[in-house]
Order: structure tokens, then C-alpha cells, then sequence
């Protein structure tokens, strides 16, 4: 449990009362022992003693009559009072010398002693002593009826802080140390620290011997309330006098607790310079994770001293990753003295300096999880998982959630980098890789056509609690490199590779393969000077990743201006609005229902530019589509129809698939990724099931036939009338499936692949000039037809382990690119 400070106020309250009553109590067994009884004259002398006591602190005269009336009462004496009152914290905080102690002694007792007597006593007894003894010189009426002791004491004089309390952050937190010296005889004294009226306590140790001085004072900060103090540290010793000095001024940050296995919502107020949060983790090890922020944040943590750890302030987007091994809490007791010390973290949120939104609230969430899951929607801490991939998850509300780890996307936090740049030295310029960084991308690549001398910076998501190795070398595996950090590339082939280890031990790998200039080997001088040198960066990456690969260049006639202008016209290139709002053409009509409409000029031309799909995954839209039994299998298609409608038991839908592609001579990767882009993963499509009213029985999975029509139910019954139709060479009727499965592949491998359009690409973009036409004869509207199918023939092949075959591409090159290239439109 988080412990709060203010229990010490409340201890020290009750410590005080039973005092009292103890010392009531022996007031008056001495006062039945000595027979004490108050004449009206010594009646009205202790009153006035004790009202000028008080005023020395300004004890209000509620306080002054309760303390006369127990004096009248015989309970206490006036000594008693004018004691409690001038070896109080009140009294000492004014910081009065022993002249000014006589002066108000002389003042409050009445007395006829001058300043240099009662300056004499003090130097040889306690305070208690000399101020009963003034008083009892008055009157023995007014002395005090127990027994006080006669030595001096233990005492402190010169008493100095060398350190102040104050945080260079600007923020108090957790256990604060101030440092001094002072002169000590006896070992009776103890520490206070003093704030707005309350006494919290102090944990005094000696840097040494106690004879020397020097000192540390310990002062928990928990508990105490939010805004700006002024501290003074108060040193009283059993001579009753003590010492005080102002040891700074804190801001106390408001703090939120936040518990482990859970997820909080966090709110950074506009004009706020940080939120903050306080974290006890028991005996494990601390995770933090500030996820989903509105703006770009930062975010540090604290030990329990309150002295940085580090912070981590990762680009915006990203989560940021706070991590700690646990605290040693029974040293940290030894240390300061303080009992109970839990292993407690403080995380302050505050705006990163790259902010846009500097004057606007933030919002976000902490996720205290060593993993974060992304589940139904929101973020979750994961609790626990088997060796079987099973899940146990929290959300924000407290609401429990069992899942597998295959139905959650982690985020990547634990040994991920979160930024990877190259900078020109010379220029000062960060120099752009392909693919664009993205943390969970582990391989780039860079074509430069002159020599550069670089620097390689990498920052981990976990910032400070994760180690990075960066090492460069040469073609034949030499580390080249320098004592500052900078590189002179090698001619030809350099390799970049960092290593990430994470907190928990996690290791990922990136790797940049940078050409500098053009090597004098087979694939530079048969493939790489076959295309533009734009195409350089991703070509020789998938090189290095599959060199087993073949990319054939295919020239498009069009210039890029050309045949983007005709793929962005009318119903050419379509997406529903419901799943890409942002991406859709102001003003678009519906061409085909629900709410397929036009797409906007520049997402055309992303999915247009070749160049954008130079990546492992995406590839394959390039892949030539006939038939290879070297690299297809029946478990590659049980592969890409996995989870799907055709995932069944009772109809041997990956049996058909292949047999389909062996007879067309087509890709059954192609046929089955085709089927899916067509029904629906759920088979949403009535032709998938031979239910179209009026046309039961009958098959259509590549809606062949099925002109497009903003009437529901139109297009299908359309694709359901042509598939009724007689045409053997196509096995028409399709009026079971596997005929439906065989004959549109066959009707396909003839109006497409056998035609030129033997890629993903170029059934979708009919940019060859067949005949001299083009953009007549597209497969599907869809723009990212080709995009989303060559994820489905990559995971197939990744599945089977078939990525390293000799696949060949077929790669449009272009005229009149555009300059720059790889951002995917927002949306």
C-alpha cells in the first residue's frame, strides 16, 4: 500500500494527547503530594503569565482560557504552559537566539532578572530548567510541579543548509533529501520538516561521525497536498531549544495512484505543463506504457527519491515505454531511516517539444502491463498467458477478457526501435530509406548514386531501459567505422545492422542494405540498369531478402500522366465509402452498391505507382500468375482460405481450388485469393451458395458476368444469369462447384492471362495495349483489388515456407514518374 505522510500529523496528534493525559496525570499526583492550591493573587498572576505566553505564538484565547483554567483548576502550572509554549515547533520556527529567548521569558514571567542572568543559565541548563526556574523565583505558585531536569542537554547551534529540498525539475516528489552541518553536543534531537502549518517528519542522519557535523535529512513528500510550499527544516533537541532554516520551495504535483495489471485513462490539460502518477509495483519490475495520445507526448519516470530515471518522448503515433528493474527498499530504509518503504515509481506526462497542440487537452491511456494488446476496438493490458496462447485481458473499465494471441495485435514495445536514421554529415540531411521506418518493418534498402559520409541514429520505444548496437560493414562483412560516429561508406555493398534488446530481454533485428553506387555483379548488370534508378532502393532490398527472385520489367507505352488520368475516370477505380470515407472523390455518385464510389486523384496514383509495392508483402501483385507446381501446394491454399467460408470439412474446397489451377494453368494462390476477394471472407455473396432467388443452384464465385449496378441485387443476379448460361469450353452451367471453381478459372486464365494479364496488377490495370487497347479489359473496379490479394498469396507462401522460391515478377516501369513516392494516402 502506497503510504501517505499525513499518517505521521495524525501519529504525532495522538502522541501529543496521550502526553498530555499522562502529564496531567502526573501533575496531579505531584499536586496531592505537595498539598498545591492557587490564592487569588497567584490566580491572577499565573493568567497573566499564561496569556503572555501565548501570545508569543498567537495561540488564540480559547487555547489561553483552557490553560488558565486548568492552572486554576491546579491540573497545571504556569510553567507547565510557558514550557509547552517556548520549546514548541511554533516558537522555534521564529529562529530567536538565546538573548531574544530571555527577553521574552523576562516579558512573559514578569521578571526583575536582566538578559545576561538568564543568558548565563541557558548556556549551563535546559530550557525547561530556566524558564521553571525564573518563574519559581516569582512565585512558587507558578512553578511547575514535576520534576525537571537540571542538565543542559543535548543542543545544536549554527545550524545551516548547504542543499536545498527544491527539485531542478520544478516538481517535488517522493523522498526528498536536504543536506547541512551544524554543531551538536548529545545525541537527544530529532528533526521536523515544517509546511503550511503541518509537521512532518524527518529522518536526521550523520555523513559520518556526528562530531563532524554534516548531515542528510529524509522528508517523504507523499501525501502532501498539491501546489507550491515553502519548507523549513526544524531541529529540536531535549535542551529545549532547536534550529530552523528554510531548506526551499516545492511544487507539489496533484498525483494520480495507478495499479499494476491495469489501464487508466490520463488526461493532459490544455495550458498543463505535465500530469502525474504514482505507481507502487511491490516487489516486480515497473511497466508503463502511455498509449493512444491526441498529440505527441513525453513521458519520464522517477525512482522513489524522485530523481529521474529517463525519459522517453518517441514520435508521435507511437506509444511511449517506461521500464524499471525494483527498487532495493530495504537499503533505501538503512539510508533515510524510514520504515516501510514500498517500491514506488513516479511518471510525470507532459507535451513533447515537437507538440502541435500545445494550448489543447491530451488525452491518452497507461497501460501497466509488460505487453499491450490492441483487442475489440480499444487497448488492453494482458495479464497472463499460457503456453498455449491463451489470454487474459483488462480494459479501462475493470472489464476481464480471455483471448488467443492470434485474435489480439501486440503492440511492438518491448525490444522495437521506434526511430532509424541515416544523415548525411556533409549536408546535415536525414537521408530517406525505402520503405519508409515503420517500426514493426525490420529490412530497408538505399540506392545512392555518389558516396556520402553518415551517422546512424536509433532510439528504442523503450528509450533508456533498452541497449542498441549499431554496427556497418562492407560487402565482405568488414565493420567499417569511426572513433565520432561517422562512416565513409564502402563502394558498392554496405550493411547497416542494428540490434535492439529490450527490457525483458526481447531481441529484434533491423537491417538496412545501402547500394553506393552500382556493384559490378550479375543482378546489378542484368536487373537494376533494366529499370529507372527510382526502382533501385526496393529492387535491391528484395534482392538481399530473396535472391532467389526474377524481376522482368514491363514498359508501359502511356507515360505515368497518361494512364493516370484514364484509371481516375468515372467507375475505373472505386472504394466503398464506408471503409475509406477519406479516401473517396468529393462529390462521387455510386457507381455499384452499397456505396462503391470513385477515389480520389492522388489514392489512384498511389495504388498506380509500382514503386509503392516494392515490399516483401506486396510484391506479389507483380507475381506472374501461371501455374508452377514446383511453388504451389494444396496446403498453400488451405492456407489463404484458413478462417474462411471455404474452411470446411464438408466440401474439399482447397481440393477443387488446386485441381482448377493445374487444368487453367493458372495460380490456384490466384484462384483461391480471387474467390475470397469476390464472396466475401464470410461468403457473403449469394453465388457462393447457389441461393440466388430464381437461380438456385447455380455458382458464380469471380461474380463473372455481374455488371455492376447501383439496384441491389441487380449485379448478382446478373453474374447468377450468365453463370446458367451453356458454354462448354468454360463448363457452363455452373450448376455445381467444382464446375463454378474450374470453368471461371479457365474463362479467367483465357480473358486475362492468356491475353498479357498474367499479374494481380495488370488484370486490375489493363495498361499493356492489348491490341492496341487499354483500360478497357480491367477485372475489377476495385482499386485495391491487386494490393489486398497479394497479402493472401504472401501469407500463403509464408505459411508454407515457400518465400525463398524462384518466383518472377513482372514490374511496369513507367515514364514520367512522380519525384516522390511511398506515403499511402491518409485515410
Amino acid at each position: 500500500m502506497l503510504r501517505k505522510r499525513k499518517e505521521y500529523l495524525v501519529l504525532s496528534v495522538a502522541a501529543a494527547f496521550f502526553m498530555a493525559v499522562c502529564l496531567i496525570l502526573f501533575v496531579i499526583s505531584q499536586m496531592q503530594s505537595h498539598g498545591w492550591k492557587l490564592s487569588d493573587k497567584d490566580r491572577e498572576s499565573a493568567g497573566n503569565v499564561i496569556y503572555a505566553a501565548s501570545g508569543l505564538t498567537g495561540l488564540g484565547n480559547a487555547s489561553s482560557e483552557r490553560a488558565v483554567k486548568l492552572a486554576e483548576s491546579g491540573i497545571i502550572s504556569a510553567a507547565d504552559h510557558v514550557i509547552s509554549v517556548m520549546n514548541s515547533p511554533d516558537y522555534i520556527l521564529m529562529g530567536k537566539d538565546d538573548k531574544a529567548f530571555a527577553e521574552d521569558l523576562i516579558r512573559v514571567a514578569g521578571s526583575s532578572r536582566d538578559i545576561a542572568e538568564i543568558c548565563d543559565l541557558l548556556s549551563g541548563h535546559n530550557s525547561a530548567y530556566v524558564i521553571n526556574k525564573v518563574l519559581q523565583d516569582r512565585s512558587r505558585s507558578l512553578a511547575s510541579g514535576s520534576v525537571i531536569r537540571t542538565d543542559a542537554g543535548s543542543a545544536v547551534n549554527d545550524f545551516i543548509i548547504d542543499q536545498d529540498i527544491t527539485d531542478s525539475s520544478g516538481y517535488t516528489v517522493g523522498i526528498r533529501e536536504t543536506k547541512g552541518h551544524m554543531n551538536v553536543t548529545g545525541k537527544e534531537i530529532r528533526t521536523d520538516f515544517f509546511v503550511d502549518g503541518i509537521l512532518y517528519r524527518g529522518f536526521l542522519r550523520f555523513n559520518g561521525d556526528a562530531s563532524d557535523g554534516a548531515f542528510t535529512i529524509a522528508w517523504d513528500t507523499t501525501g502532501v497536498e498539491e501546489g507550491i510550499h515553502d519548507v523549513y527544516a526544524l531541529i529540536r533537541s531535549s535542551d529545549g531549544r532547536g534550529a530552523v532554516a528554510k531548506t526551499g520551495t516545492v511544487s507539489i504535483p496533484a498525483m494520480t495512484e495507478i495499479e499494476s495489471d491495469r489501464v487508466t485513462r490520463g488526461l493532459l490539460v490544455g495550458g498543463a505543463d505535465s500530469s502525474w502518477y504514482i505507481y507502487d509495483c511491490h516487489n516486480k519490475d515497473c511497466y508503463v506504457n502511455i498509449v493512444g495520445a491526441d498529440d505527441d507526448i513525453q513521458a519520464s519516470l522517477y525512482d522513489v527519491y524522485g530523481n529521474l530515471i529517463g525519459t522517453v518522448d518517441n514520435p508521435k503515433d507511437l506509444p511511449e515505454a517506461l521500464r524499471s528493474r525494483p527498487q532495493d527498499v530495504k537499503k533505501i530504509e538503512q539510508e533515510t531511516g524510514i520504515a516501510g518503504i514500498s517500491n514506488c515509481f513516479y511518471i510525470k506526462v507532459s507535451k513533447s517539444p515537437n507538440s502541435a497542440l500545445p494550448d489543447e487537452d491530451v488525452s491518452y491511456k497507461l497501460v501497466q502491463s509488460t505487453d499491450v494488446a490492441y483487442f475489440n476496438g480499444t487497448h488492453m493490458a494482458v495479464i497472463s498467458r499460457d503456453d498455449k496462447g491463451s489470454l487474459r485481458l483488462v480494459d479501462y473499465n475493470g472489464d476481464f477478457f480471455e483471448a488467443k494471441e492470434d485474435e489480439v495485435k501486440f503492440l511492438p514495445l518491448n525490444g522495437y526501435l521506434s526511430s532509424l536514421n541515416i544523415i548525411d554529415t556533409s549536408a546535415g540531411q536525414r537521408i530517406p530509406v525505402w520503405p519508409d521506418f515503420d517500426t514493426e518493418k525490420n529490412v530497408y534498402a538505399k540506392y545512392l548514386a555518389s558516396g556520402k559520409k553518415v551517422k546512424v541514429t536509433a532510439f528504442a520505444m523503450e528509450g533508456f531501459a533498452a541497449d542498441i548496437k549499431v554496427t556497418i560493414s562492407d560487402e565482405k562483412g568488414k565493420e567499417i567505422g569511426s572513433e565520432d560516429g561517422t562512416v565513409d561508406l564502402a563502394k558498392g555493398e554496405n550493411h547497416i545492422n542494428v540490434m535492439v534488446k529490450g527490457f525483458d530481454g526481447s531481441e529484434q533485428q533491423y537491417d538496412v542494405y545501402v547500394l553506393n553506387g552500382l556493384p559490378d555483379d550479375d543482378f546489378a548488370r542484368n536487373t537494376l540498369t533494366a529499370f529507372p534508378e527510382s526502382y533501385y532502393s526496393g529492387l535491391w532490398m528484395l534482392h538481399k531478402l530473396r535472391p532467389a527472385y526474377a524481376f522482368t520489367p514491363c514498359n508501359i507505352t502511356p507515360s505515368f500522366p497518361e494512364v493516370l488520368s484514364n484509371e481516375d475516370s468515372g467507375y475505373q477505380s472505386l472504394l466503398q465509402y464506408s471503409s475509406y470515407p477519406n479516401y473517396i472523390k468529393q462529390n462521387s455518385v455510386v457507381y455499384d452498391a452499397p456505396d462503391w464510389m470513385a477515389a480520389k486523384n492522388e489514392v489512384v496514383s498511389y495504388f498506380l505507382d509500382p514503386r509503392n509495392f516494392l515490399l516483401p508483402d506486396r510484391v506479389f501483385m507483380f507475381e506472374n500468375l501461371s501455374f508452377n507446381e514446383k511453388v504451389h501446394t494444396r496446403e498453400g491454399v488451405k492456407a489463404i482460405i484458413k478462417g474462411s467460408f471455404m474452411d470446411t470439412p464438408e466440401i474439399d474446397y482447397a481440393g477443387y481450388i488446386y485441381e482448377a489451377g493445374s487444368k487453367s494453368g493458372v495460380s490456384p494462390y490466384f484462384i483461391a485469393s480471387r474467390i475470397l476477394q469476390e464472396m466475401g471472407y464470410s461468403g457473403e455473396s449469394s453465388l457462393a451458395h447457389g441461393t440466388v432467388p430464381g437461380y438456385e443452384g447455380i455458382y458464380n464465385y469471380y461474380n463473372i458476368g455481374s455488371t455492376s449496378s447501383a439496384e441491389p441485387g441487380v449485379a448478382v443476379a446478373n453474374g447468377a444469369k450468365y453463370a446458367s448460361g451453356s458454354d462448354e469450353k468454360y463448363l457452363l452451367p455452373w450448376d455445381s462447384i467444382d464446375k463454378a471453381i474450374t470453368g471461371g478459372a479457365i474463362w479467367i486464365a483465357k480473358g486475362y492471362i492468356s491475353k498479357g494479364q498474367d499479374t494481380l496488377y495488370f488484370q486490375k490495370f489493363d495498361i499493356k495495349g492489348r491490341d492496341g487497347k487499354y483500360y478497357s479489359h480491367q477485372y475489377a473496379q476495385n482499386l485495391m483489388m491487386a494490393y489486398s490479394e497479394s497479402m493472401r498469396y504472401y501469407r500463403s507462401y509464408e505459411s508454407t515456407s515457400a518465400l525463398d522460391n524462384p518466383f518472377e515478377f513482372i514490374i511496369p516501369v513507367f515514364s514520367d514518374l512522380p519525384e516522390t513516392y511511398g506515403g499511402l494516402p491518409q485515410g
